[in-house]
């Protein structure tokens, strides 16, 4: 029980600092509407379409 709390805990200074160093997503037009190029760190990024995240990529591919 103690190591998920550690886990969660860690999980959420993760998460803080991910969010403190996040640049503005590259917007792409498409016909069925803007994709949003989020990066997160190196190789890694999320794809969203219709306010909706659609594609995490990992850096491992």
């Amino acid at each position: 029980m103690k190591t998920n709390h550690i886990l969660t805990l860690l999980l959420c200074f993760t998460l803080l600092q991910a969010n403190a160093q996040r640049t503005p997503p590259d917007r792409i037009d498409t016909k069925k509407g803007p994709v949003a190029v989020q990066p997160i760190q190196h190789a890694s990024m999320v794809l969203t379409w219709d306010n909706k995240p659609s594609t995490w990529t990992p850096p491992e591919g």
